[in-house]
């Protein structure tokens, strides 16, 4: 009787942990961690300053740092949402190329998760050297959620970088 009991418990617990959802990490080149997004201007340190402050005031969006003697700005974490986040597709393309975060791509089943939001905080360093300004932008401390309360990891796409970039011209 204990080895019937046995087997059918570890037959129940091999069908449900094969039905779990399955989560396939981005495989493009995005921005992020050891990789972030650069912009060089020959604007004084003062005017991208400036630029970078009015544009988030513009965006409200919320800064938790500003230190202006190291350059470094750190936005509070901010939401995405709806559009603002997208998965690759089969041939690691975005689905939504205007989208600001790149997520992991979870399936459970047939079924395709969607990222339901995401958080993470903008960190920017501008840095004034040789009569031109160099501007990092890491999106950090990412989380997506999904259907289920699942989380997973997230990546920049470079677009709220670009609108940086723009901005300061």
């Amino acid at each position: 009787m204990k080895t019937v009991s046995l087997t059918v418990l570890c037959s129940c617990f091999l069908i449900i942990s094969g039905c779990g959802p399955k989560f396939y990490p981005i495989t493009g080149n995005y921005y992020g961690g050891n990789n972030p997004y650069q912009i060089e201007t020959k604007k004084s340190k003062e005017d991208v300053w400036n630029k970078i402050i009015e544009l988030f005031a513009t965006r409200g969006l919320s800064i938790k740092l500003l230190d202006k003697s190291s350059g470094l700005i750190i936005s509070e974490k901010l939401p995405f949402s709806g559009n603002d986040c997208t998965v690759e597709n089969e041939n690691g393309a975005l689905v939504n190329p205007n989208a600001f975060i790149v997520c992991d791509k979870v399936v459970w089943q047939t079924i395709d998760y969607e990222p339901q939001e995401a958080v993470g905080e903008w960190n920017i360093r501008v840095v004034g050297r040789e009569g031109k300004t160099l501007i990092n932008v890491n999106l950090i401390n990412i989380d997506v959620t999904y259907k289920g309360k699942l989380h997973g990891a997230g990546r920049s796409t470079g677009k709220f970088e670009g609108l940086i970039s723009d901005f300061i011209k």
